[in-house]
């Protein structure tokens, strides 16, 4: 999985594309996988992992490695070239489901996009 840290517009910045879940529900997700973090690497196009999407620089704590999550999701930026959204969405619906051992709505999901730091 890729994790990203960081909003900024520089040229060390790169834009995503992630189908997945905000806020609480990413909070969440991030606690229970947190064991499965690995800095940078792997993910970009897999619907097998999630990525996990940092805002700003407060949000990760160098120390611990700990960061506040606020999208969790599968990188669909090249996927939504030779797949429908609706495909990729239910993908990552049952990635959040199995690592949260619990039923989520399919409309929890949602497309998100932004810039980040190349961390």
């Amino acid at each position: 999985m890729k994790i990203r840290n960081g909003f900024v517009s520089n040229s060390s910045s790169s834009s995503f594309v992630i189908v997945g879940v905000s806020g609480d529900l990413a909070e969440e997700v991030s606690k229970k996988d947190h064991a499965k973090f690995e800095w940078g690497g792997a993910g970009y196009g897999d619907t097998k992992e999630l990525d996990y999407v940092c805002w700003n620089e407060d949000s990760h704590n160098d120390d611990t490695d700990e960061c506040t999550f606020e999208i969790v999701g599968i990188n669909a930026e090249k996927l939504l070239k030779t797949r429908h959204y609706n495909e990729i969405a239910a993908d990552c619906k049952k990635l959040i489901e199995k690592i949260l051992g619990r039923s989520i709505k399919l409309s929890d999901i949602d497309l998100h996009s932004g810039e980040t730091s190349s961390g």
